[in-house]
């Protein structure tokens, strides 16, 4: 096979002059030859006596000296001069075919026309040839013959499909744009975001309003909640002294530092980030600033069009083809002008050529480079017509006059190369027409019928044919080599789809015959008849062709010898195609198609069709053309369709309606149920849950069956979220139902909706076309909302390389930057060229092999993106109201990993943002996780659940690239257990509930800390249970300093476990260890009631999310199509088995307060926290946070803010448990002009960091040193007495020295009071016990019943004859003996009950006061037995050897449990000294 590159080597376009002049000649010589045959004139226009009389020659050859006469006497005109000739040359050129070559035009003789049948003593006309120039067409340097000829290989411009529905896109989002005031300037900026379903607390907010034009302090007032912004503009302008005009309608308030505006009639309330501020302790910081300012500069900011799409006068859209496939329209001009150059010579060459054959090599090789330029596509009526006129070439005739030689070549290869002109525009449109040019090639007048018009006006309805639909597949062309190879035989599996339903059997074809013309290619060439009536096809219908390969199994072969070779074949799907049957105009498929295979071995018929060449395979496919063309028939509903109501049915019916709604996701309706629930529809209509199990129950989606379904659609009311988004996934295809869908997306609010748009995104890859409902839905909310647009741009952005629908995306984001508005485009291009660079830079950064050049190569570039930044402030991309106006290349740097992130700390206005620009991890499951965390949290803060959640955001990138946002003050468990314990932290329980205390000095501070890490700890376990995340080290948890915990890394979810080898690393449901659980009981050893609230928060927040269950289910399942790693439909069940839908309540509370023990049993989370350490190989290094010189206080102290110290005295040694032993030593501080001194209470340890401290800042002093021998009994009360004179003598000296050293910060940091100082008495354990002995030495070792106290919560419900009894936590329990904590365990009775049936219990909760059962008791009574009968709990403390110790009982009447219908009662009851007689 020739080098494809060779083919078109030989093609000179600067020849083409020279080559006309020659065509001119050898067309004058054949002209005059055929004259003196008897022949017509092959040219006309050129009349002299010389020619005529030259032509009488008897040789019939025409001497040199009349062809250079006849040259002489070529005339050129121009083709604004006239033409000379007379009216019977416009007769002739009705019947002989026109031609241009170049610039220069001329008619040719049609030999087979019977106009021109004369005899050959027909009196010649004088022969001549009329040269003229064309006028050039637009867009094409080709040329048309100006005297009514037509020219072959002609390139027009056309609308493709993408430019069409472009330019739907285009007028709507146009229209949405008018409906909108254009003198709005709220519309041209970003927006906070909103959210109008939250519970708004009752409260007040501090406020800080900023200003920009008043130089003063900012402006300071409290406000509640629910104040409008309205109102806050009034104040803050009503504070001004100055005599400014005051109407609040040129101001506008606007988040301080960040570039977000509020509205003007809008709320505080309303605003996320002021729920983000209530949940993060903070203050709300605004800025007031001067509107007039903010039009003018959205006036004067440059509006650039995208370079994707050409918006030209006309006002068409069209998408330059350079940007989607791989034809480009010069290309195919320099290759058919070749062609046509090449045809014209081998024409003129067989006028002459009577004794050899006429070489045809040039022409072939020019139809192969067009082929080539096709990637390697040939159909099958070119490979015929090339082989005919190869044959033509070859002809030779023998023993005949030269003349007649001449006329048979002549007309032989003139038909040959007619119908290899037309073979090859046919491929040209037929190309053109399956792949998104916006050019094509202009059919000549002889291309027959047969090939199909673009337009007819002309249709026929599908609903009168029952015809089967069948279709023809011819061939297979640009297989890869290597399956060729590996592969014995191919064939084609044809599937008839609707939605992911298959119509009917999957059809196999005979296997292709491999052959070979240009390229190798299959041959199939066969009709293909599936068993579906045209009239019975849905509109949605799909074709899709799966190419099979065949190849030996040797083993299989091996074992079974004796069998036949074709049983050791083994199928293999190689690649797939869809092709959507009906067209948007609702047509039918007709004529020949290229289609496009996508790899893989999984059918996906819910792709979208191939439209943009890839290097895939091509099959040829030929449907019937019919004409009239076929239909689909426009479809209304049925208005005589009316609903029923769901109470009149009966009561067996309505229950079993209602349990397969309820059950409906836990398992597939067979087809019985399927048709109960269709006859029963019209009574569903306000379960909203049913409508998809109504659909999926219909019949038949054919046109006869529509009407009734649209009708059953337009009565049913607007569906949740939920629904909606399951309604768009692909199962459901009709374009009716999925319209209706996105109108029920349109009743939410856009910010909504921004929590979802990964999915809405994902949904366009279903549509059958580039212009849906879905995108009109979004370039509708992009309009409105300009952080919405840029959230839709950056999603769409990480799609547009995907085959297939990538050029919808493409599409999209083009038109979405065209007509969002002002600015756009020129901040879409500075964020991509931000981008850009980072991107640059992390590759820079790979490429140094050690880390100082690492990082410096990353400051000097980071400096040359500063430089940049300070001239043009860009919106960073991950968070568009972030405006970045440098770099902090002090706080960048590369993370040692094998990807190396890079941290860049970008400048803003008032403050810094931080990003993680990180290339070669697939960071799209991360983003996935956090979308769910993060539609949690709403949820939760919709229920007035408020979890203190941490999710931060992550931007996907193309080429598993993307970036995140780094959380400030945040800090790995790793780093917080190896900074406070060392390589063995990982063991101690007591270091999480340390670093808070040291990060969070005050009293107040330290609670709110201990607050936050509770009830994150709560929303992060359960939002990692039901998602599954797994891999959780101490690495992947990280914490803030104010107590807020958060996960990160989520590169194993969904069940997917972390191995080492054969062992799994992940054996708890979540994380839950004990340090965490010392934090959360605020630094109690036992459970306390701060554990109780923790195990509420979990269940509470567990039953909140299996209320919606729904929606996360529908999300993942439209992200299921999208390719993420580990995202499964068995893990999308593995998430669904998690929500326990099966169970109440209360059994999934139980369930969950089960897990929560299960997971702080087990010792594994501490042995994979203690791995990974050691593997880190990072121990104790004495980092220190900025501004901390001492690690156990978190801040700097001195004299000025303190006070001066007087003197300093060791009073005494404490034993604490913190849980650990450890010694304190108590010091009296006292401070000039402070009456009331303070105590302080420091380890030997610190004492240690103390000293070596002042010895690194002051060498050359001489100190008493503190001697560091550790033995093994070194921790006991004689070691720290004798420790406590070595401290005092340290101390004493200390003082003695100069004010530098006795009166330094490192002194006074040392000696000021922290949390754990003010809880001394709290800390002090041991001491306390002993008190508590002595006082409690004479009492009896019996338990004294009438010392009972406590409480226990309890829930009681009563509903269709069963009776549940939920025992959930009780507190402050008696302890035994006065001294010992219980071990409690709780019975219940209904009473009178003399036999003792109604008995139950529950576990025995061991070792605390405030235990948690969460266990639930049901009894089946009826109500009038329940009326007279008392429920009594009673709590008990369990001992094996002394018996039970009663703690106390409850009574609670039953009566009015059951005369209030649906009455549930949830309290705490105090318990009593007292028990129920019977």
């Amino acid at each position: 096979m020739e080098n494809d590159d060779d083919l078109i080597a030989w093609v000179d376009p600067d020849l083409l002059a020279r080559e006309k002049k020659i065509t001119a000649i050898k067309k004058m010589l054949y002209a005059s030859n055929a004259v003196s045959n008897g022949l017509p004139p092959l040219l006309t226009g050129l009349s002299t006596p010389a020619t005529t009389e030259h032509a009488a020659t008897t040789s019939g050859r025409l001497s040199l000296s009349a062809l250079t006469d006849s040259v002489a006497q070529l005339r050129f005109t121009s083709s604004n001069n006239s033409v000379g000739g007379n009216e019977n040359d416009a007769n002739i050129s009705t019947v002989e075919r026109s031609r241009s070559f170049g610039s220069c035009s001329f008619v040719e003789f049609d030999p087979l026309s019977e106009h021109h049948s004369t005899s050959s003593n027909t009196p010649v006309e004088s022969v001549g040839v009329t040269v003229t120039k064309s006028t050039p067409t637009e867009g094409d340097d080709n040329r048309r013959c100006s005297g009514g000829g037509q020219e072959f290989f002609h390139l027009i411009d056309c609308c493709s499909n993408a430019s069409s529905q472009a330019r739907r896109l285009f007028d709507y989002s146009k229209s949405m744009v008018d409906l909108f005031d254009q003198l709005d300037i709220y519309r041209q900026l970003i927006i906070s975001r909103r959210r109008f379903d939250l519970v708004s607390p009752d409260t007040s907010l501090k406020v800080t309003v900023h200003t920009s034009f008043d130089q003063r302090a900012p402006v300071l007032f409290a406000c509640h909640i629910r104040s409008s912004i309205g109102q806050i503009i009034g104040c803050v302008l009503c504070s001004f002294n100055s005599a400014r005009l005051l109407p609040i309608e040129q101001y506008a308030i606007k988040r301080f530092g960040i570039d977000e505006y509020l509205l003007p009639d809008s709320a505080l309330a309303d605003y996320v980030f002021v729920h983000d501020c209530l949940k993060l302790g903070h203050d709300p910081e605004l800025e007031l600033v001067d509107l007039p300012k903010i039009i003018e500069i959205a006036k004067s900011e440059e509006s650039l069009l995208p370079t994707l799409i050409n918006n030209n006068n006309n006002n068409t859209i069209i998408i330059n083809s350079t940007t989607i496939g791989s034809l480009k329209r010069d290309d195919l001009k320099v290759v058919l002008n070749t062609v046509r150059q090449e045809c014209e010579k081998l024409l003129d060459e067989s006028a002459t050529a009577f004794h050899r054959k006429v070489n045809s090599k040039f022409v072939v090789q020019s139809v192969k480079a067009l082929c080539s330029l096709f990637h390697r596509v040939e159909n099958l009526p070119l490979i015929k017509a090339v082989k005919k006129f190869i044959t033509a070439c070859n002809m030779e005739v023998n023993g005949e006059i030269q003349s007649e030689m001449a006329f048979k070549k002549y007309k032989n290869v003139k038909n040959a190369i007619n119908c290899l002109v037309d073979a090859i525009e046919k491929l040209c449109v037929i190309f053109c027409q399956s792949f998104e040019t916006n050019f094509t090639v202009a059919l000549s007048a002889n291309c027959g019928t047969d090939f199909p018009c673009s337009f007819s006006p002309v249709r026929q309805d599908i609903t009168d044919s029952e015809e089967n639909f069948h279709f023809m597949i011819e061939t297979v062309h640009n297989l890869p080599q290597n399956w060729m190879t590996k592969y014995s035989q191919f064939y084609l599996a044809c599937h008839l789809i609707y939605g992911e339903k298959e119509l009917c059997s999957v059809l196999k074809t005979n296997c292709g015959r491999s052959d070979r013309h240009f390229y190798e290619y299959l041959l199939f060439d066969a009709w293909i008849t599936l068993p579906v009536p045209l009239c019975a096809m849905p509109r949605e219908t799909k074709l899709c062709l799966a190419l099979y390969g065949q190849h030996v199994d040797l083993n299989a072969c091996e074992q079974n010898s004796n069998t036949a070779d074709v049983a050791c074949l083994i199928d293999e799907q190689l690649c797939f195609s869809v092709t959507p049957l009906f067209d948007m105009d609702n047509i039918l498929l007709n004529g020949t198609k290229l289609v496009t295979f996508y790899p893989g071995s999984e059918l996906k018929s819910w792709l979208p069709q191939l439209s943009e060449w890839s290097e895939s395979p091509v099959c040829v496919v030929s449907f019937p053309y019919n004409e009239p063309k076929m239909h689909f028939p426009d479809i209304l509903p049925n208005t005589g369709l009316s609903i029923g109501r769901f109470d009149q049915l009966d009561c067996n019916i309505k229950l079993l309606l209602e349990d397969m709604i309820e059950n409906r996701g836990l398992k597939e309706l067979d087809r019985d149920e399927k048709d109960f629930i269709w006859e029963k529809r019209i009574y569903l209509t306000n379960f909203d849950e049913a409508l998809p199990l109504v659909l999926s129950s219909a019949v038949s989606w054919d046109w006869a069956c529509l009407s009734n379904i649209y009708a059953l659609v337009q009565l049913w009311r607007p569906v949740p979220t939920s629904i909606a988004m399951e309604l768009l996934l692909p199962n459901y295809a009709d374009e009716f139902v999925r319209k209706y869908a996105v109108s029920c997306l349109r009743c939410n609010p856009v910010d909504s909706l921004m929590d979802i748009l990964p999915q809405l995104v994902e949904v366009l890859r279903f549509e059958r076309f580039e212009c849906s409902s879905l995108a009109e839905c979004l370039l509708k909310f992009a309009v409105e909302s300009r952080a919405f647009a840029f959230a839709l741009f950056w999603e769409l952005e990480s799609h547009k390389m995907h085959p297939g629908w990538g050029l919808r995306c493409h599409l999209l984001q083009s038109v979405l930057v065209t007509v969002v508005g002002p600015g756009m485009p020129t901040e879409v291009r500075l964020q991509v060229q931000l981008l850009s660079s980072l991107d640059s830079i992390s590759e820079l950064v790979k490429r140094e092999s050690r880390d100082d050049k690492k990082t410096k190569a990353l400051l000097v570039q980071l400096h040359l993106l500063d430089s940049w930044l300070l001239q043009t402030h860009v919106r960073v991309p991950l968070n568009p109201s972030v405006l970045a106006v440098g770099v902090f290349t002090e706080n960048s740097k590369v993370y040692r990993s094998l990807t190396c992130p890079v941290k860049v700390s970008f400048r803003t206005v008032s403050s810094n943002f931080d990003i993680m620009y990180k290339s070669g991890d697939d960071l799209r499951q991360d983003s996935l996780v956090l979308q769910m965390i993060r539609l949690m949290d709403y949820l939760w803060l919709k229920e007035n659940l408020d979890l203190r959640m941490v999710v931060y955001r992550i931007l996907p990138l193309q080429d598993k690239k993307g970036v995140i946002e780094l959380v400030k003050n945040a800090k790995t468990l790793r780093e917080i257990q190896v900074e406070e314990g060392g390589m063995t932290g990982v063991l101690r329980d007591d270091l999480i509930q340390k670093w808070l205390q040291k990060q969070n000095p005050s009293e107040l501070e330290y609670q709110i800390a201990l607050k936050n890490f509770r009830l994150s700890c709560a929303g992060w376990s359960v939002g990692t249970y039901v998602l599954g995340i797994g891999d959780r080290h101490n690495d992947n948890v990280m914490i803030t300093s104010k107590g807020h915990l958060f996960h990160i890394d989520f590169g194993k979810y969904l069940g997917d476990a972390q191995m080492f080898g054969s062992f799994r690393r992940d054996r708890v449901p979540f994380l839950l260890t004990n340090d965490m659980l010392y934090a959360i009981n605020a630094g109690e050893s036992t459970k306390s009631a701060f554990f109780q609230q923790f195990v509420d928060c979990c269940c509470n927040a567990y039953n909140i999310i299996r209320k919606h269950s729904t929606l996360f289910v529908n999300l993942m399942q439209l992200m299921l199509y999208s390719s993420i790693p580990g995202l499964t439909r068995d893990s999308i069940a593995y998430m669904y088995q998690n929500f326990w839908l099966e169970c109440t309540d209360s059994e999934a509370s139980m369930r969950f307060t089960r897990l929560i023990e299960e997971t702080l049993r087990s010792k594994f989370p501490k042995l994979n926290f203690l791995v990974h350490t050691v593997v880190q190989g990072q121990r104790k290094t004495g980092h220190l946070s900025n501004g901390q010189i001492l690690s156990f206080v978190p801040q700097t102290y001195t004299a000025q803010t303190d006070g001066t110290i007087q003197s300093v005295q060791v009073i005494d040694c404490e034993k604490w448990h913190v849980p650990a032993k450890v010694y304190m030593y108590k010091m009296k501080v006292e401070r000039e002009n402070v009456k009331v001194p303070s105590f302080v209470y420091r380890s030997y340890d610190e004492f240690c960091e103390f000293a070596e401290s002042i010895y690194f800042r002051f060498p050359l002093i001489k100190m008493h040193s503190l001697p560091r021998g550790v033995t093994l009994r070194s921790n006991v009360r004689g070691v720290a007495v004798r420790r406590q004179s070595e401290i005092a003598q340290f101390i004493r000296l200390l003082f003695h020295y100069a004010e530098e050293i006795s009166h330094s910060d490192l002194v006074y940091t040392f000696f000021h009071p922290i949390f754990r100082d003010e809880q001394a008495d709290i800390k002090s354990k041991t001491l306390n016990r002993k008190t508590v002995i002595i006082k409690k030495k004479f009492f009896s070792s019996v338990h004294h019943p009438e010392n009972v106290s406590g409480e226990v919560k309890v829930q009681v419900e009563f509903r269709q004859g069963l009776l549940e009894i939920f025992i959930n936590h009780a507190r402050n329990l008696s302890l035994i003996n006065g001294i010992n904590l219980p071990d409690s365990y709780v019975k219940c009775y209904i009473l009178p009950d003399k036999r003792g049936w109604s008995k139950k219990k529950t576990r025995v909760v061991r070792g605390t006061r405030d235990p948690t059962y969460n266990e639930m008791f049901v009894y089946r009574v009826p109500a009038s037995q329940l009326k007279c009968k008392v429920l009594e709990i009673s709590v008990w403390h369990y001992d094996l050897l002394k018996g039970n110790n009663f703690l106390g009982s409850i009574t609670i009447p039953m009566a009015d449990i059951c005369d209030i219908p649906g009455l549930k009662m949830s309290d705490w009851f105090r318990l009593e000294n007292r028990r129920f007689k019977t």
